[in-house]
């Protein structure tokens, strides 16, 4: 994919999601001043993105997820997750396991959180995955 396909994808995922709590407000079974955003993964990965221009969402709650680590996107810093980080100003509590060889929470959490404003943030390091060897 080429970097404007990267921010339009990311533009698509954001106009989603307040699309969709657009349908919330319209529901009288939901209390919209309790809305929680949680992003798994690659959900969580567009979590800064998504926290940051949404100001409907009161917290976000991102697992297995943290900053991607691919060149494109640093490509189009309008679609970049580092420059949205800063501009949350929701709790956050990201969930990492110690042994994902992925996002590991060095590699990702650590990285992450440092971006976000850190009074504003709430790191736990969940350590819940297996052990390398006991798989």
């Amino acid at each position: 994919p080429s970097a404007t396909d990267w921010r339009d994808h990311n533009l698509f995922w954001v106009k989603d999601v307040s699309r969709s709590i657009d349908y919330l407000e319209t529901r009288s079974d939901i209390d919209i001043e309790k809305l929680a955003f949680f992003g798994q993964s690659w959900g969580g990965d567009l979590g800064p993105i998504i926290l940051a221009l949404e100001k409907r969402l009161k917290v976000g709650i991102l697992t297995g997820s943290g900053f991607l680590p691919f060149e494109i996107i640093r490509d189009v810093p309008e679609a970049d997750q580092i420059n949205f980080a800063p501009r949350v100003t929701v709790p956050v509590l990201m969930l990492n396991g110690r042994y994902d060889t992925l996002k590991s929470v060095a590699s990702a959490q650590i990285a992450s959180a440092t971006r976000f404003r850190l009074c504003q943030i709430m790191t736990i390091i969940r350590m819940v995955t297996l052990r390398p060897e006991a798989r």
